[in-house]
């Protein structure tokens, strides 16, 4: 249950960071003109106003985002190795090279 609540949390991070782009740069205009740029509904645009990013679809805001002209790009990568539990972390000896075992 740890790892979804992580993962809800990162995709709520992804909608915050979405929505604060496309308020930079419909700031300023009205709701009606706002709608015209980023083809969401007048009400859509006035709870993004109020913060409330949550609840939207990722894709609709990102699909907002692209109308604006903002560039979107995901990045998937590979996993973090995982974290040791044992309290060993870092305390692995470094390999010794050819140089070392001369001396």
């Amino acid at each position: 249950m740890h790892a979804k609540a992580a993962a809800n949390a990162e995709i709520d991070q992804f909608r915050r960071e979405i929505a604060a782009a496309i308020l930079s740069e419909i700031e300023g205009l009205s709701v009606r003109e706002a709608e015209a740029l980023t083809g969401l509904r007048p009400i859509t645009i006035s709870r993004l106003r109020r913060g409330l990013a949550r609840e939207f679809a990722l894709e609709g805001l990102i699909g907002a985002a692209m109308k604006l002209g903002l560039p979107v790009k995901i990045y998937i990568g590979k996993r973090p190795p995982p974290k040791r539990t044992d309290g060993r972390e870092g305390t692995r000896r470094p390999k010794k090279t050819r140089a070392d075992q001369i001396v």
